[in-house]
C-alpha cells in the first residue's frame, strides 16, 4: 500500500542554524527517509508561495523533527510551524512531533506543551540513529556490513 505521504519526516529549524541541521538531514535522507528540507524544496518551488508550498509539506509529512535552539524557538516561522503541525497533523502513536534539543538549549526552556513529546538532545551521538529507528529509516552503516556478511558466507 502507498503512503498518504510525500515526505517522511519535516524538519523544523531556523536558518541561522543550518550549520547544525545540514547533518541531520544528510543523515536522514542517507537513511532511506523522504526529508522536507526548506532550501532545498523551496528551490523547486519558485515562483510558489512559499506560505502555501510550507503549508502543504506540512500536511504530506508523516512526522515533524524540530531542532530547538534559541533562533528556531524565537523565529515566528518555525512557531507557526510546529504549532500548524500540532493543531491539524499530531497523532500519538501515528505522527510524531519530536524537539531535539541543540547544546545549549534546555528541556525546560520549551514552550510548556513541547515538554511532554519525547525528544532528546542533538549532541547525543547515538539520537538521530534512535529518530531514524522511530520514524521508518534504516542504520546504513548496519546494511553495509550485513550485505558485506553475506557477500562473504556466498559461495558458488
Amino acid at each position: 500500500m502507498e503512503s498518504p505521504f510525500e515526505y517522511d519526516v519535516f524538519i523544523s529549524f531556523s536558518s541561522q542554524d543550518e550549520p547544525i541541521v545540514k547533518p541531520v538531514w544528510q543523515e536522514l535522507c542517507s537513511s532511506g527517509l523522504r526529508v522536507f528540507w526548506s532550501d532545498a524544496t523551496l528551490k523547486e518551488e519558485v515562483g510558489n508561495s512559499w506560505f502555501q508550498v510550507i503549508q502543504h509539506s506540512l500536511e504530506l509529512s508523516k512526522h515533524m523533527l524540530l531542532i530547538c535552539t534559541s533562533a528556531s524557538m524565537s523565529s515566528k516561522w518555525v512557531q507557526m510551524e510546529y504549532q500548524a503541525f500540532l493543531d491539524s497533523c499530531y497523532t500519538p502513536g501515528s505522527r510524531r512531533l519530536i524537539p531535539l534539543l541543540a547544546q545549549g538549549y534546555l528541556f525546560s526552556d520549551l514552550p510548556i506543551f513541547l515538554r511532554q513529546l519525547e525528544g532528546g538532545k542533538l549532541e547525543d551521538p547515538k539520537m538521530i540513529q534512535k529518530v531514524i529507528a522511530s520514524i521508518g529509516g534504516f542504520n546504513l552503516e548496519n546494511l553495509k556490513r550485513e550485505n558485506a556478511s553475506l557477500k562473504q558466507q556466498v559461495v558458488f
